[in-house]
């Protein structure tokens, strides 16, 4: 197995932030920046925190705030994770949003489509075309 590494880019409220060779972490629910990469950016937390439990199964207090990123040339949002201590790492549910597979025996990701989609569903009558 490789481990797999990519340019993130996050666009922030104050700033844009480049971070580069950033692992691509498949144990990762949601991408985690740096509580100086989210002050940089601007970022807004939720007003609420969270316990979270790492790789290491220790559990810390979390915030969460979303962003626009761009991974491997695709654009999207993506909620972001940080807490005291946080390193920088890209996690699953920001590559399935923007349509990218991991393929860590080759190192390599997969487009899976073209970009990302929002599905919408409706509990009310559904439109007809004009």
């Amino acid at each position: 197995m490789s481990h797999i590494y990519a340019d993130l880019i996050v666009f922030g409220k104050k700033n844009r932030v480049t971070l580069r060779k950033v692992m691509v972490d498949s144990g990762a629910s949601y991408t985690v920046l740096s509580p100086e990469t989210i002050r940089k950016l601007g970022g807004m937390r939720a007003p609420t925190t969270m316990m979270i439990e790492l790789a290491n199964g220790s559990k810390v207090r979390a915030s969460a705030c979303t962003f626009r990123v761009r991974v491997f040339g695709r654009d999207g949002p993506a909620t972001v994770i940080t807490f005291r201590g946080a390193c920088d790492l890209i996690g699953v549910e920001t590559l399935e949003v923007l349509g990218i597979r991991p393929d860590f025996r080759r190192g390599k990701v997969r487009m899976m489509r073209t970009s990302p989609h929002a599905v919408v569903y409706s509990s009310g009558p559904t439109p007809v075309p004009a």
